[in-house]
């Protein structure tokens, strides 16, 4: 009986506390998450549940095998059982352990069990009688794992420690070190110790702690921002980027709902939180944009993923700059295809891979007949090898190429273009693509050539007016001359035909005269309204004669053109030029034809003439099978004095007819090939209005003068003296004068009546107007005509005379002269 109740003491004792240990580990391992949070004040990273459910599996065990290790011996030392039994049985305990366990007294080793033999490499025979301080690698360490265990025991009963001991052969080793008394009253009886080795579990420690390390260092050196946050979706922890990234403290972060977050609501609406998808383990994207406290907006990608823990990590990249790049780039692109200039991008080979909308307008292809193909689908036979040879050596060499092209449509039409290609260089200055920007520069061009030739135009005009005024002047006396004397002499007297003669030549150079202001733009035009078919049919019988019987001529006209408004003896010089032209570049025989036509000016039309306005045009067209001219010659044949008759040709007809055609708003095409005949085509405006085409004007007779008095004033003596004779003859009283102050002494000494003043307008010591302002205040009555070897228009420019005033035109005619006095004087408007 006493032998049961003395085991079953201790037994009661060893089971309840191997119960509360094993219960202290378990209740260690189930709520070793929220004890470490309760302690860090945050979640515990995974290395932190680690090592701290390791050691509480050290300390449990470390415990309970002190306890029974005590127990047991103590239990021996009272029990009544042989010696013998209880060595056996001790023994038996040690051998099995895994844990060292030693017997020391004062701390000098009584006994040690295998374990401890084999952790120290020491023999049970070398350690006991030994003392304990063979285990410590320094006095130091010694006394201090002594006092701490002493002190320990005398509160607790129990002296744990973390030490280190020094093997046989020098290395170190972790040791948990827990002693216990045998007696708790009586130390000197023995102090039972356990020693874990924890080296491995302490290197294992050190490890964890280097990659928790390692792992902060990592996400707070990240250049994207990290949250961790519970299953709920409190935050936990943060990375440095993260409290950047939202300009805030981690203090201020921790303990946050995540919803907390300062999202734009339009980012939250558009990507909420899918707490969902985290719970069914799926990663979630999304983006969203956060407000800084400054105000400033952060756009950002999130991935989320829940861990097997329950809890969930958060990677913020700000993606601001990318989607700044990627608005830009929208820009970039959106101008790119509206762009009116032409972008196209090839690889390295010259193999297109990109062409915007405005290649398409251009040429006619769409963008998937090029993608792939290289842009010598365009090519035309402008250029010749030598040309694309330097393009490419330029661009393949890394520079810049700019000039001009002339390709090919799809349509198989040539357009000019202006283009600047260039290399696009990787990171490396490696060449990767070359992007082409271009420009249809077909109307521009054409505009500078009519730009170019106005110019001409102008230049000569300057010219050939100054040189019209004083061979008018000449002309003038000629012809009035001619005129009188061709009155005096009868058709059978011997000099009438050489008056005649000298009459025709003198008209005729007053033709040329014309024709160089009328390409000049300085000749007076007179328009009217008229039918083109009438004109032409009333010029048929003179253009038979001017081309030969050799030349058939052929008319073709529309009937019912619409009238068109120009003066009729414009349309008389373009027929007669264009005839001419057209009878020299026909060798032998051949045919001439003329055709009238109206034609819409559509949206086609103005393509391909730019200068042309959205109306309707009357076509005026002189067709010949003669040789025809070489492209080159086509840009010069409006050209003044340009002519490919040598010596036969004036270089004038062409370019009075452009005269013409400028001083009326209308438009003239030339189509010609070499063998087949060229086509002048006149595009003449049709007019608006709602009158009928007039009949042109026959000639009017000699009115003569009822005595009238006359101021004539003109500083030419010739043609002073030949306008004083067709004034007398006329039957008026004349008054000369070669000078505006003879003239205004004159006027103050006549008594009688002076009815008009005829006089020039550029003269020495005062023009015609201010001779006219002063004498009109001393005979307020008296009428006014002026004359002049320059046109009307140009004095009026020049503000030498209005608009309004009369004017006659050097030279003048008999008749003509007569008519105009006669109307002035009657008071009568033009």
């Amino acid at each position: 009986m006493k032998f049961r109740r003395i085991r079953s003491q201790p037994l009661s004792e060893s089971v309840k506390t191997i119960l509360l240990s094993l219960g202290l580990v378990l209740l260690w391992f189930l709520f070793a998450d929220q004890a470490t949070a309760f302690l860090f004040r945050e979640e515990p990273s995974p290395l932190i549940r680690q090592t701290s459910g390791w050691w509480a599996l050290v300390g449990a065990t470390g415990v309970l095998l002190l306890f029974v290790s005590r127990k047991t011996i103590r239990r021996l030392a009272t029990s009544r059982r042989p010696r013998a039994d209880n060595g056996r049985y001790l023994d038996s305990i040690f051998r099995a352990s895994p844990t060292g366990i030693g017997v020391v007294s004062n701390r000098v080793i009584l006994t040690v069990n295998d374990r401890l033999c084999a952790m120290t490499g020491y023999s049970r025979e070398e350690l006991i009688g030994r003392s304990t301080r063979i285990f410590y690698p320094s006095d130091a360490e010694y006394q201090a794992v002594g006092s701490e265990k002493y002190e320990q025991i005398s509160q607790t009963g129990i002296g744990t420690v973390e030490t280190r001991w020094r093997r046989k052969n020098g290395t170190l080793l972790d040791i948990l070190l827990s002693s216990s008394p045998i007696l708790a009253d009586r130390l000197a009886e023995g102090v039972t110790f356990t020693a874990l080795d924890i080296t491995a579990l302490k290197q294992t420690e050190r490890s964890l702690r280097e990659n928790e390390h390692y792992y902060r260092t990592l996400i707070d050196l990240a250049v994207d921002g990290i949250l961790l946050g519970t299953r709920e979706g409190v935050i936990i922890d943060s990375n440095n980027q993260m409290c950047a990234m939202l300009g805030m403290e981690r203090e201020a972060l921790i303990g946050r709902h995540v919803s907390e977050l300062p999202f734009t609501e339009a980012s939250l609406a558009e990507s909420p939180f899918r707490f969902d998808l985290l719970r069914q383990g799926q990663v979630v994207l999304s983006e969203r944009v956060l407000v800084r406290p400054d105000g400033r907006q952060l756009f950002v990608e999130m991935r989320t993923k829940m861990m097997p823990n329950g809890t969930y990590q958060s990677i913020y990249r700000d993606i601001s700059q990318r989607k700044q790049a990627e608005a830009d780039l929208e820009r970039l692109r959106v101008a790119i295809e509206q762009a009116g200039e032409v972008v196209v991008i090839t690889d390295v080979e010259g193999a297109i891979q990109y062409a915007n909308p405005a290649f398409v307008r251009v040429t006619g292809y769409a963008v998937s007949e090029v993608v792939g193909q290289n842009p010598r689908i365009l090519k035309s036979d402008a250029h010749d090898q030598a040309f694309y040879k330097t393009l490419w050596e330029t661009i393949v060499g890394g520079r810049t190429w700019s000039g001009q092209l002339i390709n090919k449509r799809k349509d198989g039409t040539l357009y000019t273009e202006e283009a600047t290609i260039s290399p696009v260089f990787d990171d490396h200055g490696a060449i990767v693509n070359f992007v082409a920007i271009k420009r249809d520069i077909t109307a521009q061009l054409k505009l500078e050539e009519q730009y170019l030739q106005a110019q001409k135009m102008e230049s000569v005009g300057r010219l050939t007016g100054g040189v019209a005024h004083d061979f008018n002047n000449l002309l003038a006396v000629i012809i009035g001359y001619c005129e009188m004397a061709l009155q005096k002499t009868a058709d059978r007297h011997a000099v009438h035909e050489d008056l005649r003669n000298i009459h025709l030549a003198a008209n005729r150079s007053a033709d040329i005269v014309r024709q160089l202001l009328a390409f000049s733009r300085k000749q007076p035009i007179d328009p009217k309204i008229l039918d083109l078919n009438e004109v032409v049919e009333g010029m048929l019988p003179m253009l038979r004669r001017l081309i030969g019987e050799d030349i058939e001529l052929i008319w073709s006209p529309q009937a019912g053109l619409p009238p068109i408004n120009i003066d009729p003896a414009q349309i008389d010089q373009i027929l007669a030029n264009l005839c001419v032209n057209a009878r020299d570049a026909i060798r032998g025989t051949g045919t001439i034809t003329l055709r009238t036509a109206t034609i819409v000016a559509d949206a086609a039309f103005r393509a391909a003439h730019p200068e042309a306005m959205e109306r309707d045009y009357v076509v005026l067209s002189v067709a010949d099978d003669g040789c025809g001219m070489e492209p080159e010659l086509l840009g010069k044949v409006f050209e003044p004095f340009f002519t490919t008759k040598g010596a036969l040709g004036t270089g004038l007809g062409l370019a009075t007819v452009y005269g013409i055609v400028q001083q009326n708003q209308a438009l003239i095409a030339t189509d010609s090939e070499p063998g087949r005949g060229t086509t002048f085509s006149v595009y003449l405006p049709v007019h608006a209005g709602e009158q009928a085409p007039g009949r042109r004007e026959q000639p009017e007779p000699v009115l003569p003068g009822n005595g009238e008095t006359l101021l004539l004033v003109e500083d030419d003596q010739g043609i002073l003296d030949v306008a004083r004779t067709m004034l007398d003859a006329l039957g008026y009283g004349v008054l000369s004068a070669q000078s505006p102050g003879e003239a205004l002494r004159l006027a103050a000494r006549h008594e009688g009546k002076i009815d008009l003043l005829l006089t020039d307008v550029i003269m020495p010591e005062m023009n015609g107007r201010e001779l006219a302002r002063q004498l009109t205040a001393m005979r307020p009555g008296m009428k006014l005509l002026y004359m002049s070897g320059y046109t009307a228009e140009a004095i009026a420019q020049r503000g030498m005379l209005d608009q309004e005033v009369d004017f006659l035109q050097k030279p003048f005619r008999f008749e003509e002269l007569s008519r105009i006095i006669r109307r002035v004087l009657d008071g009568e408007t033009p």
